[in-house]
């Protein structure tokens, strides 16, 4: 009896099972189906204008949607001074983060369940694509691909009955069509359409771009943006883990929608940076941007810009036409790392013709400089106008120019040194490789023999003011003393094997000396580096630009470089206080006497009273207002010192452009 209740028993459980089973399977989805066994690329359309993904989201969180590091980049000095700055304060306010997050919260306690958005939709994979569409991004047609749990299927299927689950209360309809649910009225501002592959659900602007991703399915992804030869020669790592996040957009595209027309940068400025910048590119040359970023380490990013050759200049052509350096000429032996002491602050070294940055450079700065430019190449080289002395230059030096800048901590000589003033400046270094050492001499010989034309003189006026020293291993440093140069009083230049290098501190060409032969008590090598090597191995193996950056190394020169930058800000408007002063003079010591009209005599007794009465209130303004805007410029220093290190490098030909940016911060794993 009891085995026939038992057999029963279980068979009633069976069928019910199976009845369950079969009815689930039937009104929403199969509990057993696979996930989408591919990359949520292959889902995509390959004729999309921008794509971004990322994996890993849910981790990314704590919870949805603040960031997982958020409360140690708040704790910290360097999120302070970020979160400080006026930009990102401007920027917190333009998108109203607060408002959206207080809906979003109000929104997921209106659900009959707890639930964290991220593990239903796009927690462990998700991305965006579409089209643009207008000036405005929110016209634009686009599909978030998600992979999504039961929850999410479950919500997908539920969407068949709106009755059941409140749609229709909402004045929300729904419609099915080939496989795609549309979602219109109620507080929508447009229609929504929704489909789901396996575990991946679809949700966008438009039935035809969702409806894409089940036929792309069904053609395993031939034809898809994940297939396509931009995705995976430009975007697609070897290895991918959830901490990189893809990217791309057709920027010719997004500058057409948006009408982005004028020249950036601006060739054509009165300021020498973008004029400068902006005869060597020009945004209008990219067509398409594509790449990586990488979160895992520190921020790592790797992208390829397509370039339009037939926007270029003969000038971009040269210049992007020429070979890019190996990765074995900066860090190799005898190579131009090892001459960087490794306690300076920026590294800098770029692959392009001395002659033609030299002649744009001369075309972007005010037309007064390059006349008394001019007037002194006249008197010195007897040349008509610069040209040939930049021929001159460019046939004496090779295409490849380094610089590094280091705090000028160097003792002062006192009066066995040049003298300065007591302006606040980096000790720098300019390297260039030597192609003609008979050329370097000849303009050595020029500059000697015209040293007044070049303002260089000793302690005296008029008197001597070359000075040659000998360093380790014989070398020659000669010192060129000139009042004109603040912060050292003098340049001075030193020839080392093949390179030809001018600094503004003799005593950093005798480091550099010692740290490029090494031995003992030699300063350390930035070559030798093992962090700054080992950025270098994986960063890109050719290119025309590299920068190195250390804003911790610069601490001590950029903090008292800060405060002299808000001193100098501290501008008195002497136009107006000039008329005031005198005015309240006027009224306290020579009553009835009119401002305007004086007498002499009263004149010279009031500008003798003005000098003083000006110097306090100098002395009372700058104790007043320096403190507060010193602060100010201290906090851009602050947030910039959130970085522990960056480098930029950046290889160009003329139908791309290659950019690898690593920036180290404490928030790393």
């Amino acid at each position: 009896m009891k085995r026939r209740i038992l057999r029963i028993g279980l068979t009633t459980l069976v069928v019910v099972l199976f009845t369950g089973y079969f009815l689930f399977t039937t009104l929403f989805f199969s509990p057993f189906e696979d996930d989408y066994g591919y990359d949520l690329s292959t889902l995509i359309p390959r004729d999309v204008d921008f794509y971004v993904s990322k994996a890993g989201l849910l981790q990314d969180f704590d919870p949805f949607p603040r960031p997982a590091f958020a409360d140690e980049f708040a704790a910290s000095r360097g999120g302070q001074a970020v979160m400080a700055l006026p930009v990102y304060r401007e920027l917190m306010e333009s998108l109203d983060l607060e408002t959206r997050l207080a809906e979003l919260d109000q929104a997921l306690e209106g659900l009959p369940v707890e639930i964290d958005l991220l593990s239903v939709f796009g927690g462990r994979d998700l991305a965006l694509a579409g089209f643009l569409k207008g000036a405005d991004w929110a016209g634009s047609d686009w599909a978030a691909y998600g992979r999504t749990n039961w929850m999410g299927k479950l919500g997908v299927a539920a969407l068949g009955y709106p009755d059941l689950i409140g749609l229709s209360d909402q004045g929300i309809t729904v419609t099915e069509t080939g496989g795609v649910v549309s979602l219109s009225g109620g507080a929508l501002s447009r229609p929504l359409f929704l489909s789901r592959v396996a575990d991946v659900l679809v949700v966008g602007t438009t039935a035809d771009l969702v409806g894409q991703a089940a036929v792309l399915e069904s053609q395993r992804g031939q034809d898809s943006f994940g297939q396509s030869a931009k995705y995976v020669d430009y975007i697609a790592l070897p290895k991918r883990d959830d901490e990189e996040l893809e990217f791309y957009l057709d920027y010719r595209t997004l500058a057409q929608e948006q009408g982005l027309t004028e020249r950036w940068p601006d060739s054509s400025s009165t300021e020498f940076v973008p004029a400068f910048f902006g005869k060597l590119f020009q945004r209008s040359l990219v067509r398409e941007l594509m790449g990586a970023v990488s979160f895992g380490s520190g921020v790592t990013s790797t992208s390829t810009g397509l370039l339009s050759t037939e926007s270029m200049t003969a000038l971009q052509k040269r210049l992007y036409r020429a070979r890019g350096v190996d990765r074995a000429r900066i860090i190799g032996e005898r190579q131009v790392a090892n001459l960087i002491p490794a306690d300076v602050g920026l590294f800098a070294y770029v692959n392009a013709g001395l002659g033609d940055l030299l002649r744009q450079a001369s075309l972007s700065v005010e037309r007064d400089l390059i006349s008394n430019l001019e007037d002194l190449v006249r008197e010195v080289w007897g040349y008509a106008d610069l040209e040939p002395l930049i021929d001159e230059l460019d046939g004496a030096f090779k295409d490849r120019i380094g610089f590094c800048l280091r705090d000028n901590d160097y003792p002062d000589e006192g009066a066995d040194g040049p003298p300065h003033n007591d302006y606040v400046v980096p000790a720098w270094a300019v390297i260039f490789e030597i192609e003609d050492a008979a050329k370097i001499e000849g303009i050595h010989t020029r500059i000697n023999a015209n040293t007044q034309s070049f303002g260089i003189s000793g302690r005296e006026p008029g008197t001597h003011g070359v000075f040659l020293n000998t360093v380790q291993g014989g070398h020659r440093v000669y010192e060129y003393w000139s009042q004109l140069i603040d912060g050292t009083g003098h340049v001075a230049t030193l020839e080392l094997e093949e390179f030809f290098i001018v600094s503004n501190n003799h005593q950093m060409l005798g480091a550099m000396v010692r740290t490029y032969y090494g031995g003992t008590g030699a300063t350390p090598r930035l070559g030798e580096d093992r962090w700054f090597q080992t950025q270098i191995a994986s960063g890109l193996p050719s290119m025309d630009a590299l920068l190195w950056f250390d804003p911790r190394a610069m601490s001590p020169l950029s903090r008292k470089l800060t405060q002299q930058w808000a001193d100098d800000a501290l501008v008195i408007d002497w136009s107006v206080e000039r008329p005031r002063i005198e005015r309240k003079i006027i009224k306290e010591q020579f009553p009835g006497e009119t401002w305007g009209s004086l007498s002499s005599d009263v004149e010279e007794q009031l500008a003798m009273l003005y000098d003083a009465e000006a110097t306090r209130f100098e002395e009372e303004f700058r104790a007043q207002n320096g403190p507060a805007l010193r602060q100010r410029y201290q906090k851009r220093q602050d947030a910039l010192e959130i970085l522990e290190g960056a480098l930029i490098e950046l290889s160009v030909d003329q139908k791309q452009f290659q950019l690898f940016v690593r920036l180290i911060t404490p928030f790393d794993e």
